[in-house]
């Protein structure tokens, strides 16, 4: 791979150990490279079942989907999310299995079951379980001509498209030729915020609740007190190298939100940056035990290994460290390096999760590998939304940043870190510093709303929100509900009613759930006008086939429609005034012969009058 130095650092994989180290992620950019495993096979046809939900609940904010061994270890989490006013359910695989046979795999049952419970009111989703307990989705993402297999929660997300749409088996692809061709129908905004507990065994599902219950019991929206940025080098060449720490000083004016805030800056590139330490495994090792509230490292990576130093094995953190960790309460870290939170494997995610004596609470990090540039804006992005842009949930965080790249084409080097960040974790704690925990707020605003001949449109924005009711007066009657919504992808909600009466003022608002209690917002109040006397013409025009003739009365008074000839001669006369207000076509093309020709039309109605012209042409 012969690149100069400004290409690297644009496209190279931030987290990549070099080819020597063994599951290496630098993944070359030329043609040649090997895909990871084996892609799955052909899935058989199917059809997406009829909503049958698995006993969720209407209202449950927080879904938690688990094996039925583990049910017993969750369930103190439900119960106090529910009592700090998240409704939290417990749902097993097997009940999701029964509810949804027709399926490609436990991972589509999975899904079909979270559009239901989306529907119904869910927020957030908690997996409860690694590999092989829960799936995950591995999905196709292609890179210099080669396919990548990439596991991603953002599949029960994105709740839109089937992400399989040529039901080939191969999930997720989105390289084709043309930009904004998906083969498979694949969504990019999600709907919900995801998290996973990296446990398969009923002792780390424990540890995992137990560290998660510390954590909400101490959000109280406490200033940072002190977080850890960590940075390696990357060596291209024996003439450059990359140094990752300009990605953690990038963050520092992000978390540096209180004047109490202590840092401790690791970098192996120690002498360029002045008041850093050196980074070292012995170093990174005793900072991650003092106790910081949040740890960001960027460095080096493999499958349960992080670089801190050079690349000799002597300068490797192994999980069996991070395991062993009796740090005074559990971290919250971001990690760029990769396989961090590598599913089915002794990942260092993983490791710090299951760490009974401190470890990580959370943990946000790759799957597979991240590029550089793309993987340094993205994590600051989702910093940026819990430090500064107000979200008050890590998923709601991750769920906000990725959301910008939903709006258009997107590159498979940018799908390839976004998609690959997996959150491990309770989606609904907070960041140490940020808000309290708990669903953000949900914020409306209304975006339009008019009326006219074809009933009533309204149009809000939702921050934070998911199923809604529409409700409907006017001056002499009480609010009803008339529907009930989901926002798109861009968080929007688009509300036509066509049974209005003219002449007549209607409100409109939105009400839901939030934290047990039902709100209303978004209220406005329309007019809806008289229709005024149209007469658009013959339809189509010139018509070859016939005459058909459109047009629009204003109220129920008498009306008469005459059709005349370019000599004046009236061809057909009709009374049209026993159809009801609004719009009509009438087809008048057996009450006489229309020749070819140029014709005259007439609407009369209450002394107005309104004319047209049609042609007939054969």
């Amino acid at each position: 791979m012969r690149r100069c130095a400004a290409v690297f650092a644009t496209l190279l994989l931030a987290s990549a150990l070099r080819p020597a180290i063994v599951n290496a992620a630098l993944l070359p950019l030329t043609d040649g490279s090997v895909v990871r495993g084996d892609l799955p096979p052909s899935a058989f046809s199917r059809v997406s079942p009829a909503p049958r939900i698995a006993r969720a609940q209407n209202g449950a904010t927080l879904v938690i989907v688990t094996d039925a061994a583990l049910v017993p270890a969750f369930t103190p989490l439900a119960l106090a999310h529910t009592s700090l006013g998240l409704p939290t359910t417990i749902h097993t695989l097997q009940e999701i299995q029964a509810a949804y046979p027709v399926a490609a795999d436990d991972a589509e049952r999975i899904r079909f079951f979270l559009r239901d419970a989306y529907a119904l009111g869910a927020r957030f989703v908690l997996m409860g379980g690694d590999e092989p307990l829960i799936p995950i989705r591995r999905i196709v993402v292609g890179l210099n001509g080669t396919d990548h297999l990439l596991a991603t929660d953002q599949y029960y997300g994105c709740l839109n498209g089937s992400w399989d749409g040529d039901h080939d088996g191969l999930w997720g692809e989105w390289r084709d030729a043309n930009p904004g061709d998906t083969s498979d129908d694949v969504d990019f905004a999600p709907q919900l915020a995801v998290g996973r507990a990296p446990v398969t065994t009923a002792a780390e599902a424990q540890t995992f609740v137990e560290k998660t219950l510390d954590a909400l019991g101490s959000q109280a929206g406490a200033p940072l007190a002190s977080a850890l940025l960590a940075a390696g080098t990357i060596p291209i060449s024996p003439m450059t190298t990359i140094d990752l720490a300009p990605g953690a000083e990038q963050l520092l004016p992000v978390l540096n939100g209180d004047p109490g805030t202590s840092f401790t800056r690791l970098y192996e590139n120690q002498a360029a940056w002045p008041g850093s330490l050196l980074e070292t495994p012995a170093s990174l090792l005793a900072a991650l035990a003092d106790g910081h509230d949040l740890a960001v490292l960027f460095g080096q990576g493999g499958s349960g290994v992080f670089v801190a130093g050079s690349e000799n094995p002597g300068d490797f953190v192994y999980a069996s460290d991070l395991t062993a960790l009796a740090n005074p309460h559990p971290l919250h870290t971001v990690f760029m390096s990769a396989f961090t939170t590598a599913p089915g494997t002794a990942s260092i995610g993983a490791a710090l999760m299951r760490d009974p004596n401190g470890g990580a609470v959370t943990v946000l990090g790759p799957t597979e590998g991240e590029f550089i540039s793309i993987s340094n804006t993205f994590m600051r992005q989702v910093l940026e939304q819990a430090y500064q842009a107000g979200a008050h949930t890590i998923g709601e965080a991750l769920q906000n940043a990725i959301l910008p790249y939903a709006s258009g084409y997107v590159s498979e080097f940018t799908r390839f870190t976004t998609e690959g960040n997996l959150l491990l974790g309770d989606p609904a704690l907070a960041f140490p510093g940020t808000a309290p925990g708990g669903p953000t707020a949900v914020e409306v605003s209304l975006v339009s709303a008019d009326a006219g001949p074809q009933g009533v449109r309204v149009v809000w924005s939702l921050t934070g929100g998911a199923a809604v009711t529409v409700e409907r007066r006017t001056e002499a009657t009480a609010w009803a509900a008339i529907a009930s919504r989901t926002p798109d992808g861009m968080g929007r909600i688009a509300f036509a009613d066509p049974d209005v009466i003219a002449d007549t003022r209607y409100g409109y608002r939105l009400s839901f759930v939030e934290q047990g209690t039902t709100r209303t917002a978004g209220e406005t109040w329309i007019d809806v006008p008289r229709p005024a006397l149209a007469l658009p013409g013959l339809t189509p025009n010139p018509s070859t086939t016939g005459f058909r003739v459109a047009f629009r009365l204003a109220n129920s008074a008498p009306a008469t429609l005459e059709v005349f000839d370019v000599r004046g001669r009236r061809v057909v006369q009709q009374d049209v005034g026993g159809l009801a207000v609004g719009d009509h076509t009438v087809d008048l093309t057996h009450d006489a012969v229309f020749a070819p020709g140029l014709y005259w039309l007439r609407l009369t109605q209450n002394g107005e009058v309104r004319t047209a012209r049609g042609a007939v042409v054969r």
